[in-house]
């Protein structure tokens, strides 16, 4: 027999407030990843073709995980902008350092 503890209702309330903040922290992600898109559009500007297409493959591939792990692990949708900008950044200063890439 397992004998249940009655929860506060502060608790209930706190942790109610928690998880929204952690769902809208997911919408946020989600939206800023949008944001995004500019970026590894205009890529294109000073990476070649197929560099500018393993960038956008990448964002792509970073909004299906984004999308698919919104409802289980949300705080991971939250950092997803800022893994797909360290992504970006770290592709260009690599490409222009290492590979030569100029506009």
């Amino acid at each position: 027999m397992t004998v249940r503890l009655p929860v506060p209702a502060d608790h209930a309330r706190s942790s109610a407030k928690l998880d929204r903040e952690v769902r809208t922290a997911a919408w946020l992600g989600l939206f800023l990843h949008g944001l995004l898109v500019v970026l590894y559009l205009l890529s294109g500007l000073l990476a070649p073709l197929w560099a500018a297409g393993v960038l956008w493959t990448v964002w792509t591939a970073l909004l299906i995980v984004a999308l698919g792990q919104r409802r289980k692990r949300p705080l991971l949708v939250a950092l997803t902008p800022v893994i797909g900008l360290g992504i970006w950044v770290a592709a260009l200063w690599a490409g222009t350092a290492l590979l030569g890439w100029s506009p």
